[in-house]
């Protein structure tokens, strides 16, 4: 079991995760925020710099407001509640934490339990 994060409010089920660059094998562990709304993983902006990333491809994106435009595409391996998920292709957010998206999310099995502010992955 995990415990929510405080850093979000109301608190919000987010852990630390483990994000390599898939070709010189840097890594850097960061906090990551669950995001069932989210189609995909995205990373922080700076991220890419601190890992030296690599653009990978483009991704279309289209925002709640339904402009859509082209954004860059990165790889990495992610690790998370000691689950691996490699060359992963994920663009950026200026969020200074990853949002984990169904693109990951949809491979396990989350428990929430909002009253004691606790999750499980499996």
């Amino acid at each position: 079991m995990f415990p929510y994060h405080n850093t979000f409010l109301p608190p919000a089920p987010a852990l630390e995760v483990e994000v390599r660059n898939p070709h010189t094998g840097t890594a850097q562990l960061l906090l990551a925020k669950l995001d069932t709304g989210a189609d995909g993983t995205l990373i922080p902006e700076d991220l890419v710099q601190t890992l030296g990333l690599r653009s990978h491809d483009r991704f279309l994106a289209v925002a709640f407001d339904t402009q859509a435009k082209f954004i860059p595409s990165y790889l990495i391996d992610l690790t998370l509640a000691g689950w691996v998920f490699t060359q992963l292709e994920v663009p950026t957010t200026p969020l200074p934490y990853i949002l984990i998206g169904r693109d990951i999310l949809n491979q396990l099995v989350i428990t929430l339990d909002g009253p004691q502010l606790t999750f499980d992955i499996k």
